[in-house]
C-alpha cells in the first residue's frame, strides 16, 4: 500500500508508502480550526501525516494551503532526525530520508504551483 499525492493534472506527482504514516504522525506542523457546527469550532493539532495523507479532510485543498505546514514539518524532521529514526518502518519499506526528500520537493512545487488543486489517491 502507498499514498499517491498529485498537484493538479500531473503537474507534480509523489508516492509515499503508507508505512511512513506513523513516522509522519509524530511530526507536529501546527494547528487548524475544526468546525463542530455552524457556530462551534475547536483548534486541532496537525501532524505531517494530516497534511500529506489527509489534507482534504482538514480543509486544505491547494499547495498554498499546505506549504507552510510542510516547511514546519521538514524543519522538524531535520532537527529531530535521530529521535525519529525509531519510527522508521520495521519492514524497511520506507525511511525518514524518503519523507524528507518528498517533503522538500513538494515544498518547491507548492511555491511554483500555489493555486493548483491537490489530489490524493489513498
Amino acid at each position: 500500500m502507498s499514498l499517491d499525492l498529485s498537484i493538479n493534472v500531473e503537474v507534480a506527482s509523489y508516492n509515499l508508502t503508507h508505512n511512513l504514516g506513523e513516522l509522519a504522525s509524530k511530526v507536529p506542523v501546527g494547528t487548524t480550526l475544526s468546525y463542530l457546527s455552524m457556530t462551534r469550532y475547536e483548534e486541532k493539532k496537525l501532524s505531517l501525516y494530516d497534511i500529506l495523507w489527509c489534507a482534504d479532510e482538514n480543509g486544505l485543498y491547494t499547495p498554498s494551503d499546505i506549504r507552510e505546514y510542510l516547511i514546519t514539518g521538514l524543519q522538524y524532521l531535520k532537527e529531530n532526525y535521530d529521535d525519529l529514526l525509531q519510527y522508521n518502518p520495521s519492514n524497511s519499506w520506507g525511511h525518514i530520508d524518503n519523507l524528507i526528500e518528498v517533503t522538500s520537493k513538494l515544498i518547491a512545487d507548492c511555491a511554483i504551483y500555489p493555486d493548483a488543486s491537490l489530489h490524493h489517491c489513498r
